[in-house]
C-alpha cells in the first residue's frame, strides 16, 4: 500500500511471537517429541526440518489473531491507526493459501467437503513432454503424503478444503485492513495493490503445487486501487507482469522509475482497460534441473490467443521439447497443439523468446 514510517522496521523490531504455525496439541506435541529425537540424533539443516514437518493441513479452534497472518494483521491494522502526517509503505506479505494449509475452524466451516469436487481436467495435458510436468515434491515432502504416485480422491479433497479454508482466512484479513483504511479516512489518498506470487494446482493436470509453466502456474491475481482512478471496478483481459508492479508504484508516487527497469507502468490499463501495453506477449520461465548435460529452463511465451513454450538446455542452446496450447479452443491447457503450428509460426514464437533473452541480459 503506498499512501499519504515505514512499518518494516518496526515489524522487525516487534518481540511478539508470530512463528508458530500449528496451534493443536494434537499436531504440536507430535512436533515437539520430534524435535526432541532429531536433536539427540545430530541433524541439522534440511534434514531437521524434513524429521520435524508438520501435516499439510490441520484445522484448529483458535482465533485469527493467534496464526501469522492474523497477527500481522492486527499489528498492521495498529499502525495505521496511529495516525501520521508523513507518506507511509507497508508491505503485507501473507503466507496463505501456501502450504501448509493451517486455518481457524471457523474458515474451514465455511465449506461442505462432501461438495467439494475434483477439476475436470485430473489428468496430465495429452501429448505433453514429461519435463514439463511437476512432480510436487513440495506436497510430498508433508507427512502422509505419497512419496509417487496419484493422491485418493479422500486426501485430494481433504486438500482442497484446506485451501479453500486458508482463501477464506486471509481474505478477512485483507478485508480488515481495508476497513481500517476507510475507518481512519485513508481510503481516500492511498493506493491499495493486492497480488501473489504465483498460482496454485489443486489436481488440476494431475498434480499439486505450482512449479509449472501451466497458466494456472502463472496467471496470479492483481487487483489494484487509487482514488483517483474513474474506472473503478472494472477489468481487463489485457496481458500484464508483475515487472511491471515497480514502474506503476513509482509513476503513482510521482518518483522517476530506474531505467534498468524492464516493466511497464499499468496506469494507463487502470485508467482505460482496453489500452494495450505489452503488444506482443508476457513471459514466465521455469528451470528443470539436470545432473547431467546441463539445466534444462522452459521459456513460455503468452500472447492474447494461446501459450508456446521450448525447453531450451542453456549451455547448448538446442531445443529439447516445445508446447502449444490453443487458449482459443483449450483455455485450460489438455492438449499439447504443437504439431497444428507451422513451422513459421514456431520460428515467430521461438525468436520472441530468444529476443527477450538478448534483452533481460544486457
Amino acid at each position: 500500500m503506498f499512501g499519504p514510517t515505514s512499518l518494516w522496521d518496526k515489524w522487525f523490531d516487534s518481540t511478539e511471537p508470530r512463528d508458530a504455525e500449528y496451534h493443536s496439541q494434537k499436531t504440536v506435541d507430535p512436533i515437539s517429541r520430534m524435535k526432541i529425537v532429531a536433536r539427540k540424533g545430530g541433524l541439522k539443516g534440511k534434514g531437521y526440518r524434513s524429521a520435524t514437518k508438520g501435516p499439510a493441513i490441520e484445522s484448529n479452534d483458535s482465533p485469527d489473531s493467534e496464526y501469522f497472518d492474523g497477527y500481522l494483521t492486527a499489528f498492521a491494522i495498529e499502525q495505521l491507526k496511529a495516525k501520521s502526517d508523513k507518506p507511509f509503505f507497508i508491505t503485507l506479505g501473507y503466507r496463505k493459501p501456501h502450504l501448509p494449509f493451517v486455518a481457524p475452524k471457523k474458515y474451514w466451516d465455511l465449506y461442505e467437503r462432501e461438495n467439494i469436487a475434483l477439476p475436470d481436467n485430473y489428468f496430465l495435458p495429452e501429448n505433453s513432454p514429461k519435463i514439463a510436468h511437476s512432480t510436487w515434491g513440495e506436497l510430498r515432502s508433508y507427512p502422509n503424503m505419497p512419496a509417487k504416485g496419484p493422491l485418493d480422491d479422500k486426501k485430494a479433497k481433504e486438500l482442497i478444503h484446506g485451501y479453500y479454508a486458508c482463501v477464506s482466512f486471509v481474505d478477512t484479513q485483507i478485508g480488515r485492513v481495508l476497513a481500517t483504511l476507510k475507518s481512519e479516512g485513508l481510503d481516500k489518498n492511498t493506493v491499495v495493490i493486492l497480488w501473489s506470487d504465483h498460482g496454485w494446482k489443486l489436481g488440476e493436470h494431475a498434480m499439486w503445487a505450482k512449479h509449472t509453466n501451466y497458466e494456472i502456474d502463472t496467471r496470479v491475481p492483481l487487483i489494484m486501487r487509487f482514488p483517483t482512478n474513474e474506472n473503478g471496478g472494472s477489468s481487463t483481459k489485457r496481458l500484464v507482469e508483475l515487472i511491471d508492479l515497480f514502474p506503476t508504484v513509482c509513476e503513482l508516487a510521482n518518483v522517476a522509475t530506474p531505467e534498468q527497469c524492464e516493466g511497464k507502468s499499468l496506469l494507463p490499463i487502470i485508467q482505460n482497460p482496453n489500452v494495450e501495453i505489452k503488444n506482443e506477449f508476457a513471459l514466465s520461465q521455469y528451470k528443470r534441473k539436470r545432473k547431467k548435460g546441463g539445466d534444462i529452463i522452459g521459456y513460455s511465451v503468452r500472447n492474447s490467443t494461446g501459450r508456446f513454450t521450448d525447453w531450451i538446455n542453456r549451455e547448448t542452446g538446442k531445443s529439447h521439447f516445445r508446447e502449444y496450447y490453443d487458449h482459443q479452443t483449450d483455455p485450460n491447457e489438455n492438449l499439447n497443439a504443437i504439431d497444428r503450428l507451422s513451422s513459421g509460426e514456431i520460428e515467430a514464437y521461438s525468436r520472441l523468446i530468444e529476443n527477450a533473452l538478448k534483452k533481460s541480459t544486457k
